[in-house]
């Protein structure tokens, strides 16, 4: 308890990381900790969690932090001004895409990988990834999600031809450095127009990510019926793993918290149902899940509406009260327990 007559932590809690950080800056160091009622959920609970330990943080991971390792050392020779093979991306990381084909849940944690530091690296392979995965979940063709997952990966290459400076500035740009970084796209096409293990539609995405089908977008603005469906997959994925992700200038957001700023900050700018796909992929809810809100309580999800995929009505466990998310701007899910 605190100095409230609500408990800073109701019985039941299940005990993460996170929750031991809210205890700790309370000053408590110990709890009297249980299990849960049925043995078969624990033991399936402790099953899972232990697979997910497994082959998330080491295998998965490894692979992971050695194609990020790749494509740093390629965008590093890029910016010396050597050509880009594309079939050197493709043998480093198609090899990771497959690990995400074959366990899509693994796209829910790439981007507590990134680094502020090393993000421009990080971001070309996770943007890859959730490109390929979206493209999964779209039920594409399998040469399809291939070359989504390529475009993704690819997308920022033309940044090697920004000036380096450049891409370490944390302070405010200048309309004219704006309109250098706005130029990446362009570069990117530039530097794979003539790769024959790119489709067409691959290329068209990598010059139209940041295109958008308000026509807001650059570099051309153009129209919804001119941005085919890779392009819209890769805006998606760019602008969702840039908003989970610390940057130089600004702080990074729960998952939650960017599939609601590309749902309404961003309203009309994306394909609807493509960002339906990515969250079936990062921030899937089902009537019984039980979630963590933003005021520490767990919660378990009653009743979803199509309207508000992220904000369902919810059951305060501490308190059996009722909750509709959808009206009550100031509370919103910040992780799904299971």
């Amino acid at each position: 308890m605190g100095k409230t007559a609500h408990p800073i932590m109701p019985k039941g809690t299940l005990l993460t990381q996170k929750m031991i950080h809210v205890l700790k800056a309370f000053g408590i160091e110990e709890v009297d900790v249980g299990r849960s009622n049925s043995r078969k959920e624990t033991k399936e609970s402790t099953r899972e969690e232990s697979q997910e330990t497994a082959t998330v943080p080491e295998a998965f991971r490894e692979q992971y932090t050695a194609a990020v390792g790749s494509y740093k050392k390629m965008f590093q020779s890029w910016q010396s001004g050597s050509k880009v093979s594309v079939g050197e991306v493709r043998d480093f990381f198609i090899p990771l895409f497959e690990l995400i084909e074959q366990d899509p849940g693994k796209i829910r944690i790439i981007h507590q990988y990134a680094t502020k530091e090393e993000y421009i690296y990080h971001h070309a392979v996770s943007v890859g990834l959730l490109s390929g995965a979206i493209a999964q979940k779209l039920q594409l063709g399998k040469g399809t999600c291939y070359q989504a997952a390529l475009a993704g990966c690819l997308a920022d290459a033309g940044m090697a031809k920004i000036p380096a400076p450049l891409l370490r500035k944390s302070a405010s740009l200048t309309e004219e450095e704006y309109e250098e970084i706005r130029n990446h796209p362009v570069y990117g096409l530039k530097m794979v127009q003539h790769s024959p293990l790119l489709k067409s539609e691959t290329k068209l995405a990598i010059l139209q990510h940041h295109e958008r089908l308000d026509k807001s977008g650059y570099p051309f603005g153009e129209k919804p019926d001119r941005i085919p469906i890779l392009s819209r997959i890769v805006a998606v994925a760019d602008v969702y793993h840039a908003i989970v992700c610390d940057h130089i200038y600004k702080k990074k957001k729960i998952p939650f918290q960017a599939i609601e700023e590309l749902l309404e900050d961003h309203f009309g700018e994306f394909d609807i149902a493509v960002i339906h796909a990515l969250i079936s992929l990062v921030a899937h809810l089902t009537i019984g899940s039980k979630v963590f809100l933003s005021n520490n309580e767990e919660a378990e999800v009653l009743y979803m509406k199509p309207s508000a995929p992220i904000k369902p009505l919810v059951k305060i466990l501490s308190s059996n009260e009722m909750v509709d998310l959808e009206s009550r701007p100031d509370l919103f899910i910040t992780e799904l327990i299971r």
